[in-house]
């Protein structure tokens, strides 16, 4: 009752910052004596820039000290990244929640997810939203970044805690970013649609949530709906359709020949393919390699003794398109080519297999 409680005036906070269209700014803090000069630059990671409206914020350090102004339609969420980190990572761990009622930020180099923000959206995500996730989880510890682990996981359980946050919370900015990140990671899922509309009209009303919707409304590859046959090349180069072969559950995997993840996931995914082609099991891989790793390619799928159907989707331009970012990535197909699941783990698709095909 005093969580709902401190979330009821979060919200009030909220609405009154935002009814005022105030323009400020907010005074940053690198928390490492050793950062005398260097740039801060606040953006959304793998989030499409179409979701901001001031999309990468920079600001010159000076003695550990910064200034970014702040004007926000909407509360946002960004990843932080120093100049100096350039080679070196793409982002710091720990996330920004920031709106106009955002004063102070402080970052500590050495702990990175332990992001200290005021303001009412960053409140929700400290004091709710985290204590949330974790109460079904476990404990939680910012210096041993468990909230990265768990956002950036492939790990349905996330997705189930979001969406019943939102019944709890359906005004919730910091869970329609979560919603944005995971869509963005991962693609379309039933429960991750089914939280979109969970969402309340306030927040329906918004600009994420309307641009979310419609990356929803146009994805090509969705559950329950045939995969997509895009253009594609064979092992000989050839352009072609991509075409599933007939099969009672077929596997599409997009991969490249210099994924690490990729090539360790073969291993098991071989046993399973030697296991189960006779009984109806397929696999259909999709390679993104550059016109220069041809060769590379062919010797990977002959190293690892990978003899079922590949396609090339060279440069990954299609892969692109299909809003395919992480790699390994798989789809389960049933026998009419319709998506049953992305992302399976090998561990639950060697426990679906037996169960189809060996205690029937």
């Amino acid at each position: 009752m005093r969580k709902l409680f401190f979330f009821t005036i979060l919200l009030l906070a909220n609405i009154s910052v935002y009814s005022q269209g105030n323009v400020g700014y907010i005074n940053g803090e690198i928390i490492d004596s050793s950062v005398k000069t260097d740039t801060v630059i606040f953006f959304g990671g793998q989030i499409s820039e179409q979701y901001y409206e001031m999309k990468n914020i920079r600001s010159e350090v000076l003695f550990g000290k910064y200034k970014v102004k702040s004007s926000f339609k909407e509360p946002v969420m960004f990843r932080m990244v120093l100049s100096s980190d350039k080679n070196k990572m793409i982002w710091r761990a720990g996330r920004y929640f920031l709106d106009n009622s955002t004063k102070i930020i402080k970052s500590d180099l050495k702990n990175t997810e332990c992001v200290s923000v005021d303001g009412s959206t960053n409140a929700e995500y400290q004091k709710i939203f985290i204590p949330f996730i974790f109460q079904k989880i476990g404990t939680y510890s910012c210096v041993k970044r468990d909230m990265e682990v768990i956002e950036e996981g492939k790990q349905l359980q996330f997705d189930s805690l979001v969406y019943l946050y939102v019944k709890k919370y359906p005004n919730s900015y910091v869970a329609l970013w979560e919603l944005v990140n995971r869509f963005t990671r991962f693609g379309h899922s039933t429960l991750r649609e089914k939280t979109l509309y969970s969402f309340s009209d306030k927040i329906k009303k918004g600009e994420i949530w309307h641009k979310l919707r419609d990356e929803f409304n146009v994805i090509a590859i969705k559950e329950g709906v045939v995969f997509p046959s895009p253009m594609v090349m064979d092992t000989a180069y050839v352009e072609k359709r991509l075409s599933i072969p007939i099969a009672k559950l077929t596997l599409v995997d997009f991969w490249f020949s210099r994924c690490k993840p990729c090539l360790e996931a073969y291993v098991e995914l071989k046993k399973l393919q030697d296991k189960y082609r006779s009984k109806g099991f397929n696999i259909v891989s999709i390679s993104t390699d550059k016109a220069s790793e041809r060769g590379l390619l062919q010797k990977r799928i002959i190293d690892y003794g990978l003899d079922w159907t590949h396609f090339l989707d060279e440069n990954g331009t299609i892969t692109k398109k299909l809003l395919i970012k992480n790699f390994p990535t798989t789809f389960l197909l049933d026998s009419d080519s319709n998506v049953i699941k992305r992302d399976i783990s090998i561990d639950d698709l060697a426990k679906l297999l037996k169960e189809k095909f060996d205690d029937n």
